[in-house]
């Protein structure tokens, strides 16, 4: 559990971290949107789904004071591929956004996917 955890904030941590780094004007507000599913990606019952990423949020707009998060919640991960399919239909993409395995290689070969190097 605690694996699992420590990997889901450095993934979020390093997602924040590349999106500041795209971040130009650091006087203007900026608000990005995650895209997150209930549970874990292994299935494992876990109450605490988002405490991980509500305390990397903190620490993260505590240093950086004018981008703000809002994330996309409540979505099962059963549910969470159709979800991020109709999300980038409709053209409202999350900023960052949580792939599953079964969804990488869709969603890189249609572009959805950066590469933040």
């Amino acid at each position: 559990m605690i694996r699992i955890k420590k990997g889901i904030l450095t993934l979020v941590s390093l997602s924040l971290v590349l999106i500041y780094c795209l971040i130009n004007d650091p006087s203007r507000d900026i608000t990005l949107t995650l895209g997150l599913y209930v549970g874990s990606s292994w299935d494992v019952p876990n109450g605490e789904s988002y405490q991980v990423i509500d305390q990397a949020i903190k620490k993260f707009e505590k240093k950086y004071p004018n981008v703000h998060f809002e994330y996309k919640s409540g979505i099962i991960k059963d549910d969470y591929s159709s979800w991020l399919a109709n999300e980038i239909t409709k053209g409202t993409t999350p900023d960052v956004f949580m792939v599953l395995p079964d969804d990488f290689n869709t969603l890189s070969s249609i572009g959805i996917l950066k590469n933040l190097d």
